[in-house]
């Protein structure tokens, strides 16, 4: 598949859902071929909050729906509680296996722990580490059965403040590492530009973008109740890791700047993480503190209802749900200059794309947007016309198929 900023295209062979040889599995309205055999699938993670861990437990439920056999191996050290509670809900069965974020010595005896555990409770036909920790660990891992997957979501090299040195270092050990992997997945074609750059090899790259199942939205009087926001005022939201990746700092700075000519507009901020006391410190510090709300880690789609605009200021990613949950919400979008974002933003119709990660250039987006209601609803309709075009079972049903084609079975 090339690379490009071409929208991303199901399989060609993806099942006929509508054919009178499917069933439909656990009651959900998700066709499997009743002929085709399950797979058993090992799904490995590191972090999961964020993307990965929303991919995850989007992928394992409708895997298992679809009749297959999933475990997960999850490290337990930077295990958010909402992703435990919906790993416990969901039909995987678990491992634990402790992976640290940072990078040293301890990745190698994690790799050997890794491969005794997967030689304990495998076979599996299939063996997908999610971002690049996990992905690392199990290449790594000695005598490991199955086909081997790795989805980035989002190289450590996309980020432009990484030193060149660092940078080098990433790109090399992605090269090598993809030696021992069957497909590379890239959840953007952005992304899959980007895995060319550093030499993976062009025949293990698949792009299967990022999509999410319909939201269900709560009341939204109910959720700007509950904020204190009033019908007049205008919500600017923020869904996302207190990470440095996600920049939640730029978030505030730039929004003091708009909150400055739009006495109307309140802030929210959905998330959590390392960054939580500095992100506390600078709304307490801001002489707009009373109007912004820092709700911790929640369920994001409890309160995009509530939001009229969604702001992302992160400085990289790969192809964000918080993009993907915006345009299923009706919401208009800003961000920064991110991978995946010009496969989703029409710029000026449904969102807009900020050309620099400085909170200036965000502001400058955002205020006229908020300053008129008027556009502010347009934009709005046509993220809701784009969601319909973009969201669905693409992931699940596109991974599916790469599975079987690693397998021989397509």
């Amino acid at each position: 598949m090339r690379c490009g900023r071409a929208k991303p295209r199901p399989f060609p062979h993806a099942p006929d859902l509508d054919s009178p040889e499917t069933m439909d599995v656990a009651g959900l309205g998700i066709g499997v071929p009743a002929s085709v055999a399950p797979m058993r699938i090992c799904l490995v993670l590191e972090a999961s909050g964020g993307g990965a861990g929303r991919h995850v437990l989007d992928l394992s439920r409708g895997l298992v729906a679809r009749g297959h056999a999933v475990h997960i191996v999850y490290s337990p050290v930077r295990a958010e509680p909402i992703f435990l509670d919906a790993l416990r809900e969901a039909k995987v069965s678990l491992s634990e296996l402790e992976i640290h974020r940072g990078i040293g010595p301890g990745d190698f005896k994690s790799a050997w722990r890794l491969g005794r555990l997967l030689r304990r409770i495998g076979p599996f036909d299939i063996v997908h580490a999610h971002s690049s920790k996990a992905g690392a660990v199990l290449r790594l891992a000695p005598k490991v059965h199955g086909k081997i997957v790795y989805t980035p979501h989002a190289f450590r090299s996309l980020d432009p403040t990484t030193s060149r040195k660092a940078r080098i270092f990433f790109d090399m050990a992605e090269s090598l590492l993809a030696l021992r992997t069957d497909a590379v997945v890239l959840v953007s074609s952005d992304e899959c530009v980007h895995a060319r750059q550093i030499g993976i090899p062009m025949r293990k790259l698949h792009v299967i973008r990022n999509s999410i199942p319909p939201l269900t939205l709560r009341d939204r009087a109910a959720v700007r109740a509950e904020l204190g926001v009033t019908p007049d005022e205008l919500l600017v939201g923020f869904v996302g890791r207190f990470s440095h990746q996600k920049a939640p700092e730029t978030f505030v700075a730039a929004m003091e700047s708009v909150m400055a000519a739009n006495p109307h507009v309140v802030g929210v901020m959905i998330g959590d993480g390392d960054l939580r006391e500095s992100v506390r410190d600078c709304v307490a510090k801001s002489r707009f503190s009373d109007r912004f709300r820092l709700l911790g880690a929640r369920r994001s789609a409890d309160y995009l209802a509530g939001f009229d605009l969604l702001l992302m200021t992160s400085r990289y990613e790969a192809m964000s749900y918080v993009m993907l949950e915006a345009l299923a919400a009706g919401l208009p979008l800003v961000t920064t200059p991110v991978a995946g974002a010009g496969e989703i933003i029409r710029q000026g119709d449904n969102g807009v794309i900020v050309s620099t990660h400085e909170a200036a250039d965000i502001a400058a987006a955002v205020a006229p947007i908020v300053g008129d209601k008027a556009l502010l609803a347009r934009m709005g309709e046509v993220a809701a016309e784009q969601d319909r075009a973009i969201n669905g079972d693409h992931m699940l049903l596109q991974t599916e198929r790469l599975y079987r084609q690693l397998l021989g079975e397509a």
